[in-house]
């Protein structure tokens, strides 16, 4: 059995540091927040508190599309996200909120 490289131990080092330190706490906070959505109605649908992963989806899949499948036509991240953010919540939690939270 090949013995381990200090180079792949230290690389799965920092990838259990990066999903502890900072993915799954992002994760259980989206979890959180999507409960309290689902109470007050917000949410169209609830499986974003069994998947919180769905809302960061958009997110990543700009990231790879704009560093690796198509740098000549990159995907504005930002209306990516605002439009995705639409599709999750009900009006009252859409652009319409966001807009009067940021003018206020």
């Amino acid at each position: 059995m090949p013995r381990e490289t200090s180079f792949s131990h230290d690389h799965r080092v920092h990838k259990q540091n990066l999903r502890q330190s900072l993915f799954e706490p992002l994760l259980t906070q989206i979890r959180a927040l999507a409960a309290t959505a689902r109470m007050r109605g917000e949410l169209r649908r609830p499986e974003l508190e069994d998947y919180p992963h769905l809302l960061i989806a958009p997110i990543w899949f700009a990231i790879i599309h704009n560093g690796l499948l198509d740098r000549a036509h990159p995907l504005d991240i930002g209306d990516l996200f605002e439009a995705h953010l639409d599709l999750v919540f009900d009006e009252g939690g859409g652009a319409a909120k966001r807009e009067k939270c940021v003018t206020e």
